[in-house]
């Protein structure tokens, strides 16, 4: 398959290809990070390893259908779980689609499906 650059990018296809692609990069280079973590060098010495943040999120997934075709809602919470957003997805044999909630919509998923209190599902 021919490799993409970004300025290439004209479809979903293409777009899933070249994030295809960035991903075979960055576990090459995990893997490369991998072996001179096994031979004692200190990871922090390493410009390979990129890190601009890291975040903890938790989601609810709420499954209105699961065969055949299969819909739900997702909701996402921060790490002081407080709801941040959702979607509502439908897969369907290699299909996969999501569409992002209004907050009001995400609320609302939530107060119906949790009570209103989607922290108390999270650990």
């Amino acid at each position: 398959m021919k490799k993409l650059t970004r300025e290439q990018i004209k479809t979903k296809e293409d777009a899933r290809q070249y994030a295809a692609q960035r991903l075979n990069e960055e576990i090459e280079i995990l893997k490369k990070v991998k072996a001179e973590i096994e031979k004692g060098r200190d990871i922090e010495e390493m410009e390979e390893v990129r890190q601009l943040a890291i975040s903890v999120s938790y989601l609810i997934k709420i499954e209105l259908s699961g065969g055949g075709d299969a819909d739900g809602f997702i909701l996402y919470y921060d790490k002081d779980k407080k709801l941040t957003g959702g979607v509502y997805y439908w897969a369907d044999w290699g299909q996969y689609e999501e569409i992002n909630l209004y907050d009001e919509e995400a609320e609302l998923v939530e107060l119906v499906y949790l009570g209103g209190d989607g922290a108390a599902f999270l650990p």
